[in-house]
């Protein structure tokens, strides 16, 4: 064998345990961009924080999770905020209409009046035109 052979080969014994892991990077069409990236991001967080660069890897991969997780909790906020909102508005429209119940019960109307009115307003609302008077 040539010494270039031998060299060769010394070189695929040492990388033949991460080539399964070489094709699937490929297949993801992670380019040398992104892995340059990542390597270089280890390599600062391993010296900004003084540890060892297995470990730097190791949180970056957490902290790239950890992001993800913030945009799903992010997403869940909003959508907590929105349900919050029209619930406020249900309530307000609520409460205006306890008060104005509660002034109308002041003024002396009566339970079984206010429900008329409810049902006279109701079937105007619902495009009734005899403005609830019965039609004979």
């Amino acid at each position: 064998m040539t010494r270039n052979g031998w060299f060769f080969e010394a070189r695929l014994a040492a990388v033949k345990d991460v080539l399964p892991l070489a094709e699937q990077i490929t297949w993801l069409k992670i380019g040398i961009g992104e892995l340059l990236t990542f390597h270089s991001a280890v390599y600062e967080k391993a010296e900004m924080e003084r540890i060892p660069l297995d470990t730097a890897a190791y949180k970056i991969v957490e902290d790239i999770r950890d992001y993800s997780q913030l945009g799903l909790l992010k997403k869940e906020q909003d959508r907590l905020q929105q349900q919050i909102f029209m619930s406020n508005m249900i309530m307000t429209t609520r409460q205006q209409t306890l008060v104005s119940l509660m002034r109308l019960q002041a003024l002396g109307v009566s339970d079984i009046e206010i429900k008329n009115m409810a049902q006279l307003i109701a079937g105007t609302a619902n495009g009734n035109t005899n403005n609830g008077w019965p039609t004979f």
